[in-house]
C-alpha cells in the first residue's frame, strides 16, 4: 500500500511541475480534491434520502394531509 501511494504522490509531484506547482502545493491539493469528492458524496446522499423521504419536496411533506378547513382560524368569517 505504501509503494501505490508513493508512486501516486511521484505522479502528482511530476505533474505538479509541469503546471508550475511546486511538491508541497501539489500533494495539498490531492487532499483538497479528495476533501471535496467526500463532500460531494455526501451531498448526493443527503439529496437521496430527501427524495424517498419528502415526495413532494417539503411544502408537500408539511402542507400534504392539510385541506381548507383546517385553515379556520385564519378565515372564520369565509367558511
Amino acid at each position: 500500500m505504501n509503494a501505490k501511494k508513493q508512486k501516486i504522490n511521484t505522479k502528482l509531484k511530476e505533474l505538479g511541475k509541469t503546471l508550475g506547482l511546486d511538491e508541497t502545493t501539489s500533494l495539498k491539493s490531492k487532499r483538497t480534491a479528495k476533501n471535496i469528492i467526500a463532500m460531494a458524496v455526501v451531498a448526493g446522499v443527503v439529496m437521496v434520502l430527501g427524495a424517498l423521504l419528502l415526495p413532494n419536496g417539503q411544502p408537500g411533506y408539511y402542507y400534504g394531509g392539510g385541506g381548507v378547513r383546517d385553515f379556520q382560524i385564519f378565515f372564520r368569517g369565509f367558511f
